[in-house]
C-alpha cells in the first residue's frame, strides 16, 4: 500500500511539473530524463524488470551512455496506464 501512495504522489508531482512547462523553457528542460536504475531502487526491484515492465505499459526506454533512461513526460504516461 505504501508503494502504491508513492507511485501516485510522484504522478501527481510529474504531472504538476509538466503542466508548468512552458515554451518559454529550453528544449533540454522539456526532455528531461530519469534513470532506469533510479526507478528500480525506489520500487525494490531490478533493473531488467522495471525496464521491462515500463516498456510492457507503452514506455520507451533508452541507453543514453551507460544508462537506461526514460523522458520524464513518457514515464508520466506510464505511470498514468498503470495506476489505471
Amino acid at each position: 500500500m505504501e508503494k502504491i501512495s508513492v507511485l501516485a504522489t510522484d504522478v501527481d508531482s510529474l504531472r504538476r511539473q509538466i503542466e508548468n512547462i512552458t515554451t518559454d523553457q529550453s528544449i533540454d528542460s522539456r526532455l528531461e530524463v530519469v534513470e532506469v536504475s533510479d526507478l528500480a531502487e525506489r520500487f525494490s526491484t531490478s533493473v531488467n524488470v522495471m525496464r521491462r515492465k515500463l516498456t510492457a505499459a507503452g514506455g520507451k526506454v533508452f541507453k543514453l551512455g551507460k544508462k537506461y533512461v526514460i523522458r520524464k513526460v513518457i514515464l508520466l504516461e506510464v505511470l498514468q496506464r498503470l495506476e489505471g
